[in-house]
């Protein structure tokens, strides 16, 4: 089962989502971790009402699977991850705020139109897999290329 979830095509458009989505989101983490800090963002979440195990489900999905999308591994649990947790962001977050991001500053908040993107970029890569260069297609025992014809 484990193994049959890592099949992927070996895509490079796939690769390049995976490693743009996996730098976005890891530099994403690492301001919640580093800057924000991990017991403000643990503060911010428990304030808003989550329990505590949220904001580290959160912490962890931002900061660890970005690492693993990077090398392609297990490349479409990671993508469901981010997926869910960019969604839910937009659902609880954003969407009051409309769809823009508030380049003009003329309003409250920002808008949903970057969890659009990261959504969509985790659905490719949820249903396509890791794609060219990746772990994923070395585990699950394709050839041993890992570039497309």
């Amino acid at each position: 089962m484990f193994r049959a979830s890592l099949k992927t095509q070996r895509s490079i458009p796939l690769m390049i989502i995976r490693l743009a989505l996996g730098v976005v989101i890891f530099i994403h983490g690492v301001n919640m971790v580093f800057n924000t800090g991990i017991g403000a963002t643990i503060d911010k979440f428990t304030a808003s009402g989550f329990i505590v195990l949220v904001p580290f489900l959160v912490i962890i999905t931002e900061f660890i699977c970005p690492i693993l999308m990077f090398v392609g591994f297990a490349t479409r649990y990671c993508a469901l991850l981010i997926g869910v947790v960019i969604a839910s962001c937009a659902y609880f977050n954003h969407m009051q705020h409309g769809f823009f991001m508030n380049w003009t500053k003329n309003q409250s908040g920002e808008g949903y139109e970057y969890h659009i993107l990261v959504v969509a970029m985790a659905l490719a890569l949820l249903i396509g897999g890791a794609g060219s260069l990746s772990i994923d297609v070395a585990i699950s025992k394709q050839k041993k290329r890992f570039f497309a014809k």
